[in-house]
């Protein structure tokens, strides 16, 4: 009896100790937790990358069309195709490429091809034969596309036809010189310079390529290349290697897409958000996929009642572009419970939500090239993940100061890199070993090594530089604050283009707007300055902007110059590129779209005439 009345006294003070720790500490209880999910799926994707011949996406392929044959697994415009009808058409695509194309193992095979079902039949039947594939941005023309060909090493280019068919033609003979042999899976046309697949594919057997073809590929083996946005300089190939493939596993089980969701993917196939993410995430899961050809603002809504859509992959500006659309009284009337994807601003995501209704948001942080990631899946406004207790542990990660005049972390006494608390915003850098590689570009080791930190926190370690600054609140959010390029000095402070981007995007005459620094002889630094969209039928009002800027904005990030557009330049993923605003500046001499300076002395944005341009730069107007 003694026994057993210490026991249950044991027991009640641990119950006790439980309870209090899940009332004053729950970031640790819910750290513990999200780490167990994290092991999980780590332990599964151990599980296939451990096999013996390597357990590929294409396997998972085939074991979901041996398990649910009949499933429907694609839906392209009014065509569909079960699990047995996708590998079908991949073992055909497979031995046009060998038999008709002369693709062999250990070839390289790029394809520049827009979003269609015969994009997939390609890249999976480049893995039945141990090939890696290059996905090309489809927006490459002449001297460009000749790059990323020769770059990615490839032996053959796959097309699709129209446009794109033409695109190859134009440069058939410089490929010919490179030793790149052009194909097309579009029908064949008279004299036309590219040999076509079409009617080997139709008459070619429905079996794969023997798997002992395949055998030999390891999980470090490239499974495709992938370019880079190319916002800045040229677009750089990145190794997605087998293991990296599974990653989009990680990505929507952690969101938690479930088998029996139907997941839009209207994001270009050859970005890593679309073929990563999205579609092995859900190949992976089990979940039915409704693809287009291109985003179409326009056709969402009415797309995701017609497919019965609840998953959505998005990046950059598509809510935005989305909320742009009249509104009507079927913004409410769809399936859609969930979106997943990066690049959301905090004012978007309200906006959103209170016009569509209850749509979770997973929004997360990544870089094709990174090895460190991470999931908000709380639904905290704004924020891309969160820094948990345990969870530390298995994904390691670091912020640290960073001086933004010498374009570098900030070092120590010792040489050592300078670590933050929370609520200081920092360089976001994370150790690169065995189970958290950073692989490179192809072809750019200059590159490469710029992106690897030296002697971080011990003589002898190397960690990834994300090239991002991130912030963690005291809750352990995790926030996205800046590209280091975008982050600009002006006054001796630093000033993030994406939070000045958000305080203008408030006002309801401006529909978009992307910030950035301009410089001006005589001062340090460079001063703000924004390229606005206004909404249609709205005009700039220079006194409410003044009194917005200075109410919500220090003085040293208010914008002092306003350029209105009509059109933002963005990549084909949607990301804004500043190039040409940055090389412009506020010359009114090179800019034929209306300038506006922050005048203080009558409290408004006013224009920016000739005249005083040059009182500013010659130093007798002062900002």
């Amino acid at each position: 009896m003694e026994l057993l009345s210490l026991l249950a006294g044991a027991a009640v003070k641990v119950a006790c100790i439980l309870l209090a720790s899940w009332i004053f500490w729950p970031q640790l209880w819910l750290g513990a937790w999200r780490s167990l999910r994290v092991l999980r799926n780590a332990v599964y994707r151990h599980r296939y990358l451990s096999r013996k011949p390597l357990f590929s996406v294409l396997d998972r392929l085939l074991e979901r069309a041996s398990a649910t044959p009949h499933k429907v697994f694609l839906t392209f415009e009014d065509d569909r195709w079960t699990y047995e009808e996708f590998v079908r058409d991949v073992a055909r695509t497979a031995h046009a490429l060998q038999e008709f194309g002369g693709v062999r193992p250990g070839d390289t095979v790029a394809l520049l091809m827009e979003n269609e079902p015969a994009f997939l039949f390609v890249l999976f039947a480049c893995t039945s034969l141990a090939c890696p594939a290059t996905l090309m941005n489809t927006n490459l023309r002449g001297r460009m596309l000749l790059h990323c060909l020769t770059t990615s090493k490839a032996q053959f280019l796959v097309t699709g036809s129209g446009p794109l068919l033409v695109a190859v033609e134009e440069i058939s003979v410089e490929m010919n010189e490179l030793q790149i042999r052009p194909l097309t899976m579009g029908e064949a046309t008279p004299g036309s310079a590219v040999p076509s697949l079409a009617s080997t594919f139709r008459e070619a057997p429905c079996n794969l390529p023997a798997a002992s073809v395949r055998a030999h590929i390891t999980a470090k083996d490239a499974f495709i290349y992938i370019y880079t946005s190319g916002t800045t300089g040229l677009p750089k190939a990145v190794k997605v290697s087998h293991t990296r493939a599974w990653c989009g596993n990680f990505t929507y089980s952690m969101s938690g897409v479930r088998a029996e969701d139907v997941v839009y993917i209207f994001l270009p196939l050859y970005h890593s958000s679309a073929i990563i993410a999205a579609f092995i995430g859900s190949l992976d899961i089990g979940a039915r996929l409704v693809l287009r050809k291109k985003f179409s603002a326009s056709h969402f809504w009415g797309d995701c009642r017609r497919h019965g859509v609840t998953v959505f992959q998005y990046v950059g500006e598509i809510c935005r572009y989305l909320l742009s659309q009249p509104k009507n009284e079927l913004d409410r009337v769809h399936s859609v419970r969930m979106a997943v994807g990066n690049g959301m601003r905090a004012d978007v995501w309200a906006r959103f939500l209170e016009r569509h209704g209850d749509v979770r948001f997973c929004e997360l942080y990544g870089a094709t090239e990174g090895n460190v990631g991470f999931v908000n899946v709380d639904g905290k406004l704004g924020a891309c993940g969160r820094d948990l207790p345990f969870l530390r542990l298995l994904i390691k990660y670091s912020l640290v100061k960073y001086d933004h005049e010498k374009d570098g972390p900030v070092r120590d006494d010792k040489g050592f890199c300078i670590p933050l608390p929370r609520g200081q915003p920092g360089l976001l850098v994370a150790p690169i070993s065995k189970h958290m590689p950073f692989d490179g570009y192809l072809g750019n080791a200059e590159f490469t090594q710029r992106k690897v930190l030296h002697n971080v926190f011990m003589h002898g370690d190397r960690y990834f530089n994300s090239g991002d600054i991130m912030r963690i609140d005291k809750e352990g959010f995790i926030y996205f604050i800046d590209r280091v390029g975008d982050t600009f000095r002006w006054k001796g402070e630093n000033v993030s283009t994406m939070e000045v981007a958000d305080t203008l995007g408030d006002l309801d005459f401006i529909k978009e707007v992307t910030v950035y620094g301009v410089t001006i002889p005589n001062n340090e630094g460079r001063a703000g300055m924004a390229a606005v969209i206004l909404e249609e039928g709205h005009s700039l009002d220079g006194p409410e902007l003044y009194r917005h800027v200075v109410a919500h904005l220090p003085t040293y990030a208010r914008p002092y110059f306003i350029r209105l557009q009509e059109a933002l330049e963005l990549t084909n993923t949607y990301k804004q590129i500043k190039t040409h605003l940055l090389q412009e500046g506020f010359n009114p001499a090179l800019i034929r779209a209306p300038l506006f300076y922050l005048d203080s002395a009558a409290c408004s944005y006013t224009p920016l005439t000739r005249q005083i341009y040059e009182g500013i730069v010659s130093g007798k107007a002062k900002l």
